[in-house]
């Protein structure tokens, strides 16, 4: 169950990392950045800031659920286009 929720996560986060990436002006070092931050969120800090859901189960449902909701607001904010904009357009 846990490993159809990390690539359900993988799926939805892969859609947020896209429109950083296309809003940034392709910067891969503020992509990159975005990463590291939710890994070390999600190891160090997560367990502190909510004991009472730090079980290995509950942090992946939780994870899944903030993923998904932001992969959601995205694509309605941006209605699909994930901040894209081609070469000739200013």
């Amino acid at each position: 169950m846990r490993v159809g929720e990390f690539i359900a996560f993988c799926c939805a986060f892969s859609v947020v990392v896209t429109w950083v990436f296309n809003r940034t002006g392709q910067s891969l070092p503020l992509v990159m950045l975005l990463h590291v931050s939710i890994n070390n969120f999600m190891s160090i800090v997560y367990a502190d800031m909510f004991p009472s859901i730090a079980t290995p189960a509950l942090a992946s449902r939780v994870t899944l659920l903030a993923g998904t909701t932001a992969a959601v607001l995205v694509l309605i904010a941006t209605r699909g286009r994930l901040g894209y904009r081609p070469a000739g357009e200013p």
